[in-house]
């Protein structure tokens, strides 16, 4: 096929807005989540699982399907996870209870790990000299302008509607996707090019699920003793003060990954070729991909929360002030392939990343000094700035070094990387509210001469709504059912959350401090390696 054919375009729109589409469905329920615990009565931990299992299965699932869309062609593979994604979202949007939406949201993550690699892959089979070099421009900008703009959309369908219809947009967009996708993407299927790694799979799910869980319900069940009962249906597991479960869980995910790891140096057909991870560029290049993502992923979780239970706002407001990182990511991943003419593609990550760490330094600063939503928007427009940089240039830079027979691999690995990153900063945000809220409402409240059995009880609803009970406080107080002192309690919980959100986004910090680490670590070794070929 042509690369400049109006065809091999219209691919790359059908691709990237495929790719789009699953990146905003990381971000858009972030905004929309206190609606959806108010309405579906979630807990912290269950409304954490709604954000997190999306991405567990989407990084669990992504090695397979990069291999499989080399076995049974990738453009077909493009067209099942939509059909996928678009299933799941159906059954999303007609849920009513936690157990279905949690179902529908393991159903995206598979779709979505179909679409990711099989898009890249199809770009790459579409496209040679300049013309990839714009696609996988475009492709990046894409990825960091979706993951910015979710919270937008998620604010406005939200606010203007209910959630259920954050979900059922993506039906008629889906269906048009696959419709489109039999016509203008590559009809290169069915070869078979080597085979699955059934093994492989069953290992990478059973490492990466349980790690997950054992983080995000750590502090619920307790790290070593259990602070509540278990109960699996009329099973009772654990009893309050046993040993906790979290410890065997955690040593089983290790364990996993041990067998993972070790079956991958014997597997005729690996899902992951640890050879790749002895080029330098490629080995650091992963590193930065993972802590980015769960930085940008701590942000992205507890800032809607902030802004809708904390500033008061509606998920539509919240949405307004969190699309200036959008604004931001669009206009720099515009404009990183011009940077790097000037710069190599390294040092364009390095900027980038440079500044989503300011970006989030500022935003911990607005927060923890109650500044006007104007200063926070600038905050996040320079985070968004440095995540369009970033973003357009790091898929290019990890794969820069690897062999074209391992391209697949190479791809998937680095949004492998990606979609754990997002998981584990789900996460901890969800672990480190659940540890420094209850403190800082305690002692506040103790400052107005509250404790006992009301301090504790305020702290833990305010924790367990994740703050959406913040709103239901201040009703009770303006109703005058908590006395006198309801608004200095009120205002003490509130200042309680703010100060618990500030400090969770100096973790976002740290782990783009070891990003802004791991790129300038990769530009060295990219420079060496350039200096080296020009010598030989």
């Amino acid at each position: 096929m042509p690369t400049t054919s109006s065809r091999a375009w219209a691919g790359l729109a059908v691709l990237a807005v495929g790719v789009g589409l699953i990146v905003i469905d990381g971000t858009i329920v972030g905004v929309s989540l206190p609606t959806i615990i108010t309405d579906l009565g979630l807990a912290l931990t269950t409304a954490e699982w709604v954000n997190a299992l999306y991405s567990v299965i989407f990084a669990a699932l992504l090695l397979s399907f990069g291999k499989a869309g080399d076995i049974f062609g990738t453009a077909r593979l493009f067209r099942l996870g939509v059909a996928a994604f678009v299933i799941g979202s159906l059954i999303a949007a007609l849920s009513r209870t936690a157990e279905p939406l949690i179902a529908a949201r393991a159903i995206q993550g598979v779709g979505a790990a179909a679409v990711l690699p099989s898009s890249l892959s199809t770009l790459n089979q579409m496209f040679t000299g300049r013309e990839r070099t714009i696609a996988f421009g475009a492709w990046g900008a894409t990825m960091a302008g979706a993951a910015a703009i979710g919270p937008l959309a998620g604010g406005w369908l939200t606010t203007n509607w209910s959630w259920p219809l954050i979900f059922w947009v993506n039906v008629p967009i889906g269906i048009v996707l696959v419709a489109l996708g039999y016509v203008v993407l590559p009809a290169r299927e069915g070869e078979r090019r080597g085979r699955l790694d059934p093994l492989g799979l069953v290992l990478s799910i059973l490492f990466a699920a349980p790690a997950v869980f054992a983080i995000i319900e750590g502090e619920t069940l307790g790290w070593w003793r259990a602070r509540a009962g278990v109960v699996i249906g009329s099973w009772r597991i654990v009893d309050k003060g046993d040993f906790s479960p979290i410890p065997l869980i955690g040593t089983f995910a290790l364990v996993m990954l041990g067998l993972f790891l070790w079956w991958q140096t014997r597997a005729s057909e690996p899902l992951l070729a640890l050879s790749l991870f002895r080029l330098p560029a490629f080995t650091w290049g992963n590193v930065a991909a993972l802590v980015i993502s769960a930085g940008e992923y701590v942000l992205v979780f507890v800032l809607p929360l902030y802004l809708i239970a904390d500033r008061g706002l509606s998920p539509m407001g919240a949405g307004w002030v969190l699309a200036a990182m959008a604004g931001g990511a669009f206009l720099a991943g515009a404009g990183a392939r011009g940077l790097s003419l000037f710069l190599s593609s390294a040092s364009v990550v390095i900027v980038g990343v440079g500044l989503e760490l300011i970006g989030v330094c500022l935003s911990s600063w607005c927060v923890n000094a109650g500044a006007n939503l104007w200063a926070m928007a600038a905050c996040l427009a320079v985070y968004g700035a440095g995540l369009g940089f970033a973003s357009a240039q790091l898929t290019s830079t990890i794969l820069a070094d690897v062999p074209a027979h391992r391209s697949g691999q190479g791809s998937a690995t680095q949004s492998t990387m990606r979609q754990f990153g997002a998981a584990a900063g789900t996460a901890i945000a969800g672990t480190l509210i659940a540890i420094l809220l209850p403190d800082r409402i305690i002692e506040r409240l103790s400052e107005l001469g509250i404790g006992g059995e009301q301090a504790h009880g305020i702290a833990d609803a305010v924790t367990q709504s994740a703050g959406a009970a913040l709103t239901g406080l201040a009703s009770q107080a303006d109703a005058g059912k908590l006395g006198p002192a309801g608004p200095d309690i009120v205002a003490a919980a509130r200042e309680a959350f703010a100060a618990s959100v500030s400090h969770i986004l100096w973790a976002a910090a740290a782990c783009l401090l070891i990003g802004v680490a791991a790129a300038i670590r990769v530009r060295a070794v990219a420079t060496r390696g350039a200096t080296g070929s020009t010598k030989h």
